[in-house]
């Protein structure tokens, strides 16, 4: 099996926060597949042109855009909820901020890894990372519709506005 490679998927715009983020989850989702792919294609094919490409995607994601993404929710989102949060999700928003730091961790680990490809790629490192990444989404997602719901659509439009920012 191949290394896979991210199309270009059209991405919901910055006036809708909520939706921008469950697009990052989704990009995450393929990007973890990807690099769950990575170690069985560089035992088969070895650290050719596909690898180090593939390679490069997923560190630059994981890189940029990830970081940025959990900054949308400690900075803006996450504390724009807060005042109105029900005791559980203030708790659960307190534990989806510490597994922030949990899987940067794991990620730097992968990160240097990525940029020294090898066939020592670590496989657990990869499942772990991939692993926090898709319990941290199961949390936060249902925690999204919950935050739509609660907050007004110009304080979503101000989140937005935030985040568009955060890119330039």
């Amino acid at each position: 099996m191949g290394v896979m490679q991210l199309g270009n998927h059209l991405a919901p715009s910055f006036e809708d926060p909520i939706a921008m983020l469950l697009a990052c989850h989704d990009k995450i989702r393929r990007f973890c597949a990807e690099l769950s792919l990575l170690p069985s294609y560089v035992a088969e094919h070895g650290c050719d042109e596909q690898a180090h490409a593939s390679a490069k995607r997923i560190r630059q994601y994981f890189n940029q855009a990830a970081p940025l993404h959990h900054l949308d929710e400690e900075v803006d989102l996450f504390p724009a909820y807060l005042p109105m949060a029900h005791p559980q999700d203030a708790a659960l928003i307190r534990q989806l901020c510490a597994a922030h730091t949990d899987m940067e961790q794991a990620w730097q680990r992968l990160n240097t890894q990525l940029h020294n490809l090898s066939d020592s790629l670590s496989a657990a490192d990869i499942q772990l990372f991939c692993q926090l990444y898709q319990q941290h989404m199961a949390l936060e997602e249902p925690l999204f519709t919950r935050i739509q719901a609660g907050l007004q659509a110009d304080v979503l439009l101000g989140l937005g506005h935030n985040m568009a920012n955060r890119r330039k």
